[in-house]
């Protein structure tokens, strides 16, 4: 009988260290060039529902209203491959998030899976600056002092993207919302490398020639700094600190930024961009309305609305977006998912859901879609790491 027993624990932790390398292996695919992502999401899906627990949470509604809503907005918007595809990526993401909050595990089991992520997020790390690095010795480093954001896209032009994709800032993007989740994973591990690490995603940033990942990975940073500190006082003095710190190099970081260009409306500068994208979205809700104007309406819409439009296929904000697609019954039900989902984290490790969620938000500000697979993995590995991190 002991004996069996034994051989149904081996079995038992098995099928764990199993789900946490499928999880791992499903973000990592995600960076590669070949598609493979769809069904090693769904693999991993798979076995974690093997193991489910009984019970449904609130993010998990307004998910499955969400999808349903998307699906039934397709009666009215003329479809195409690229629909497809997108409401394909959504369905999919969908199952793997809901399968990261509902899969049942041994909790004293919670610090080896998380080390195993942990380990595939080092690897995209590690990937990632080599990737970077690649691309500007295949350039001869003639963009690293590029002046704009046109001319510094070019160096994703060159057919030698093997890891991370050939755009700029889906590039930067990535390498900062997971290079936030090697680092937080890291922390609640207790890793000696952990700064090491966060500033070799700060590296792979700045060399995407995106100021995007710099700009987020340095809030990022103050923000789980402001988050782990316990008590009032303390807080106070986080902020204190880095305000005074800002301050100070504010002259470098608006240069850096760019922010003259933004405010001049450079045509050339994308954040400059994306705002007159968003003033078009604003300025017209009349126009759109409560159904919104049907999945990946933005070029239609941008191309009869903006000022200026570029050819790009949304409009830099995961929000307004929303709304141009689905309007606001659309944008209530994403926004309600959101919010759940925080709640939910937070009853898990306050600190982590607040550091994640709030970074989440702020990157979807400025890129992304409801349908794009980054954003739920970001958050799907937030949850994986939350659950994770709350018997650690």
């Amino acid at each position: 009988m002991q004996a069996e027993n034994t051989s149904h624990a081996h079995l038992y932790i098995k099928k764990e260290s199993l789900i946490s390398h499928l999880f791992g292996i499903s973000i990592l695919s995600v960076f590669l060039p070949i598609k493979i992502y769809p069904f090693l999401f769904l693999l991993a899906s798979l076995f974690m529902l093997f193991r489910m627990e009984k019970k449904i949470y609130a993010f998990c509604v307004f998910i499955f209203a969400f999808v349903f809503y998307c699906y039934y907005s397709l009666i009215y918007t003329d479809i195409n491959p690229d629909i497809v595809t997108a409401i394909t990526k959504l369905s999919i993401s969908s199952i793997l998030i809901i399968s990261c909050s509902i899969f049942h595990y041994d909790t004293s089991k919670s610090r080896e899976m998380l080390s195993v992520l942990n380990k595939y997020l080092t690897v995209i790390v590690i990937l990632s600056l080599a990737q970077v690095v690649i691309l500007h010795v295949q350039s001869g480093w003639n963009f690293i002092f590029a002046s704009n954001s046109y001319d510094a896209s070019k160096l994703f032009t060159n057919n030698h993207s093997y890891f991370g994709g050939d755009d700029k800032n889906m590039f930067g993007a990535k390498v900062a919302l997971f290079g936030l989740l090697q680092y937080v994973s890291s922390s609640i591990l207790k890793k000696k490398n952990t700064n090491r690490m966060l500033a070799l995603s700060f590296l792979s940033g700045a060399l995407s020639m995106s100021r995007t990942p710099v700009a987020f990975l340095l809030a990022a940073f103050i923000i789980y700094k402001f988050a782990i500190k316990k008590g009032f006082a303390l807080k106070i003095i986080t902020v204190v600190i880095f305000g005074f710190f800002l301050a100070a190099a504010s002259p470098y970081i608006i240069e850096y930024l760019r922010i003259d260009s933004v405010i001049s409306g450079q045509r050339s500068d994308g954040m400059a961009i994306r705002i007159l994208y968003w003033v078009a979205v604003l300025s017209n809700i009349d126009v759109i309305g409560m159904m919104g104007n049907g999945i990946l309406s933005a070029r239609q819409f941008l191309t009869e609305y903006s000022v200026y439009y570029n050819g790009e296929p949304n409009v830099h904000n995961l929000y307004l977006n929303t709304f141009l697609d689905l309007g606001f019954i659309g944008l209530f039900l994403y926004s309600g998912f959101f919010a759940s989902l925080y709640i939910l984290m937070r009853s898990m490790n306050k600190r982590i859901a607040l550091v994640t969620i709030s970074c989440a938000f702020i990157m979807s500000c400025t890129l992304y879609t409801a349908y794009d697979i980054e954003m739920w993995c970001f958050l799907s590995s937030s949850l994986y790491i939350t659950r994770m991190s709350k018997y650690i």
